[in-house]
């Protein structure tokens, strides 16, 4: 026999999955609340032959079982459009890729970064800004627009250089642009001068 706690707790139960559903949906979840469902689904079926006695009590946990049922159908529709409109994006994104040309030449070898050996080098503001280029070339290519203008961006590397500089005074430091989860990150290595 159901009683008033065991159809709470199936209330709350339900909110929760649909609470996970939606951030599913929302692309917050990176996979369907598949297990919740099952177990959801399994403990409601566990106990549909039991007996309740009080009218306002069964029509509260029938109104759960229809409100479950119509969130299972949506969640399933939503998931198959989901679905079909990631297949839909890949197969675009496969047609305008352009065919790679079997004989050509690999582009020459780059260094990863730019080494600065001291505050007061020569090169200092040409290297930072060959740094800068390739920042906001990352940046157009992951999508997060033009960032910082050279000159904050040159005092930026100054002020880490001197940072650096200052607790290790015979390194040298190389800046490095990396792509980390889709967003554009400057990193500073210090290391002994070679």
């Amino acid at each position: 026999m159901l009683k008033e706690e065991d159809v709470k707790s199936l209330e709350d139960r339900i909110n929760i999955l649909k609470k996970d559903y939606d951030l599913f949906l929302a692309g917050i979840l990176k996979l369907e609340p598949v297990k919740g469902r099952e177990d959801l689904g399994k403990w409601i079926r566990g106990h549909t032959a039991s007996e309740i006695t009080n009218s306002s009590l069964r029509f509260k946990y029938n109104s759960l079982i229809a409100k479950f049922n119509s969130l299972k159908n949506f969640w399933d529709r939503m998931v198959r459009i989901r679905d079909e409109n990631k297949a839909k994006l890949s197969a675009r994104k496969a047609a305008q890729t352009p065919p790679v040309a079997a004989a050509a030449a690999p582009p020459p070898p780059r260094p990863e970064g730019f080494v600065f050996r001291s505050l007061e080098e020569k090169e200092l503001e040409a290297k930072a800004r060959k740094v800068f280029e390739d920042f906001t070339a990352a940046r157009k290519k992951t999508g997060e627009g033009a960032g910082p203008d050279f000159s904050r961006f040159k005092t930026t590397i100054e002020k880490r250089l001197q940072e650096l500089f200052s607790r290790a005074p015979d390194s040298e430091v190389e800046f490095k642009v990396a792509v980390e989860e889709g967003k554009v990150k400057l990193k500073a290595v210090a290391r002994t001068k070679s």
